[in-house]
């Protein structure tokens, strides 16, 4: 496996427990009204200060990769195309989320709130990208 890989598989695995810690941080918001403040403040920082930089390592060691792959066999467009849904989706969430720790009122916090939810229309995307990359980096 080539250090680009490894880079690349090391970037997917930060991103991808960020994303299961906004997950539960998300889940104590439903439950507890009292957290709304500390969700959205966390779920801020965490977006800006790892996420963002976790979903760019993420992007740029898979360029990289699809470089060195050139041209790219069928497999891998399947592969790039999941992982770029993904990215986006996740991208919508981490914009959502900053404006959720923006809003001025209590109705557009909540329809932020909501808003982040729905992002995790990425996951399945996210899950296919993984397994073609793995099945890919197989053989």
């Amino acid at each position: 496996m080539s250090a680009l890989l490894i880079a690349h598989v090391m970037a997917l695995s930060l991103w991808g427990g960020i994303v299961a810690t906004e997950a539960v941080l998300e889940m104590a918001n439903r439950k507890d009204p009292a957290t709304r403040g500390f969700v959205a403040r966390t779920h801020y920082w965490i977006d800006l200060l790892i996420e963002v930089p976790a979903i760019s390592a993420v992007v740029v060691t898979g360029v990289a990769l699809a470089i060195g792959a050139w041209p790219l066999p069928p497999i891998y467009w399947l592969h790039v195309s999941a992982a770029l849904i993904a990215i986006a989706l996740n991208l919508y969430c981490v914009a959502q989320v900053v404006l959720r720790a923006r809003a001025d009122s209590a109705q557009e916090w909540l329809a932020r709130t909501y808003r982040v939810q729905v992002s995790v229309i990425g996951v399945p995307f996210a899950l296919v990208a993984l397994f073609v990359g793995f099945a890919m980096t197989s053989h």
